[in-house]
């Protein structure tokens, strides 16, 4: 229960996602995502080979709406050049791990459509342990504002408060 806890508060789930797995799912059960996902119908896109036109490609052609991963994932998307991207047309939702993403790449994957989560914890063990929980009064910040925001994690999971 406490694994499919965390993924759910980690990553704004809903009924019928679509989930591209870029984590694999032996790192901590994919912080406990295939549970969850099974849990609310949702659709799993795996990634034979990680790339930022493998992910853009996915997103577009399977209306991705979850995925995980480590920041440089996220910084693959950032870099990425002209023939790789392809226009987001809807809101994708990422948990990131590990050290927090610089603001310049959160910034970049924000402006195409992604709303980034950071999360941290032993994720070889347990999974994420702690949340950066969005606040209300970042919502009228300026861009790079709310991006040195979200570089923190620090809200503990319920399991562990």
């Amino acid at each position: 229960r406490s694994t499919l806890d965390r993924s759910s508060a980690a990553s704004d789930v809903y009924k019928r996602q679509t989930y591209m797995w870029i984590v694999p799912m032996f790192h901590c059960n994919g912080w406990g995502n295939p549970y969850t996902l099974t849990a609310l119908a949702g659709t799993s896109i795996c990634m034979r080979y990680v790339s930022a036109k493998n992910m853009f490609d996915a997103i577009a052609n399977h209306k991705v709406t979850h995925f995980g991963g480590a920041p440089i994932v996220l910084n693959f998307l950032a870099q990425a050049t002209a023939e790789e991207k392809r226009e987001i047309n809807h809101t994708v939702n990422v948990v990131t791990a590990g050290a927090p993403p610089p603001a310049a790449t959160l910034e970049a994957v924000q402006k195409m459509g992604l709303k980034v989560n950071h999360v941290y914890g032993l994720t070889e063990t347990y999974g994420h342990v702690s949340i950066c929980a969005w606040q209300e009064e970042w919502n009228d910040e300026v861009m790079n504002g709310e991006s040195e925001d979200r570089e923190s994690s620090g809200t503990a999971n319920r399991e562990v408060a």
